[in-house]
């Protein structure tokens, strides 16, 4: 009997006891112990700004998805900016893919239209939709395109209205027929990385102050591949000598040989040629060499003159071929 009341005081006592007999009051404390529960240390999930969430994207103050993605906010604004020498290509779009808080997937567009092609920055701005930013792709371009044509960048810009203003560029790189720039696959490169837009600047010829001028676009950074300039002396006597003169900087260089009446000779400048003066095909020909990597800037002038020109005299088209990178 004295048992059988220890055993329901110690019960009673003992709270969340497993019923049940036991031998002594040792074996009824032992049953009676629970282990502590463990501190939940489970971080918060992260909440929207405007909405229950029906996902769940990672811990507060910290979203996190499976690969590289940027969280945007009510107060962010996105920029895409394009640097355009190609006077075909009238608009380029930027597409957005936004992981919304409901669970769906918005693309959203930003389209610049009426593209100028001076190679001056055509800008425009989205204030975007709250969500996980997943992916970025520029384009694609409606025509033909070239690398070295169109610059293109795509710029999050937070804390708009409040100073200093954050901007991080998620996008820098030319955008071609054959190419689309994107995030976060891309790799942000300056304007003058890789390859440009090789192409040939031509120049009607002779003008009244005897000489051809040519001036290089602002806003561009060429390598300068060779120039061939073609000139026809008349019937009266006098050497002519023919140089090219480069500036700012007052550069020239000054052909091997002069030129005597009656003659029909192609100049021909490039990087590392030697000084040469013969006759290849009918025509006879000078070779002038240029510095090896003939870099020059936006407003750089190329004049191509003659020392003793003669009446009659007629210089021919100018051909520079040219490697091409926009340079905001």
């Amino acid at each position: 009997m004295r048992a059988l009341l220890l055993t329901v005081a110690l019960g009673v006592m003992l709270m969340g006891t497993v019923p049940g007999s036991y031998a002594s009051p040792d074996d009824l404390v032992d049953a009676s112990a629970e282990p502590a529960a463990a501190a939940d240390l489970t971080p918060a999930p992260f909440e929207s700004q405007t909405q229950p969430p029906l996902i769940t994207w990672g811990v507060l103050g910290n979203p996190a998805l499976a690969h590289e993605s940027l969280y945007i906010t009510l107060n962010d604004v996105m920029q895409l900016s394009v640097w355009n020498s190609n006077s075909l290509l009238t608009s380029v779009t930027a597409q957005l893919r936004i992981l919304q808080p409901n669970g769906q997937i918005l693309t959203e567009q930003i389209s610049l239209e009426g593209l100028t092609s001076d190679r001056t920055a055509n800008v425009r701005t989205l204030q975007l939709s709250e969500g996980m930013l997943i992916g970025a792709l520029i384009g694609p371009a409606a025509v033909t395109n070239s690398r070295g044509q169109t610059y293109c960048t795509l710029t999050l810009l937070r804390n708009v209205g409040v100073t200093p203003l954050y901007a991080e560029q998620l996008i820098g790189d030319y955008l071609t027929s054959g190419f689309n720039p994107t995030w976060p696959e891309g790799t942000v490169k300056a304007p003058s990385e890789g390859a440009g837009y090789v192409y040939t600047v031509v120049d009607s010829g002779w003008s009244p102050d005897e000489r051809v001028l040519v001036t290089q676009p602002a806003h561009t950074r060429w390598r300068v591949i060779s120039i061939s300039q073609l000139l026809t002396t008349s019937v009266q006597a006098g050497s002519r000598v023919v140089e090219l003169v480069v500036a700012p900087g007052a550069w020239d260089v000054v052909a091997v040989a002069d030129q005597g009446p009656s003659l029909e000779n192609l100049y021909n400048f490039a990087p590392s040629l030697p000084w040469e003066s013969g006759t290849t095909g009918i025509i006879a020909g000078q070779m002038v060499p240029l510095p090896p990597g003939f870099i020059t800037v936006g407003g750089t002038t190329f004049t191509i003159q003659a020392q003793n020109m003669q009446s009659n005299d007629v210089f021919g088209q100018t051909n520079i071929l040219v490697e091409e990178w926009v340079d905001p």
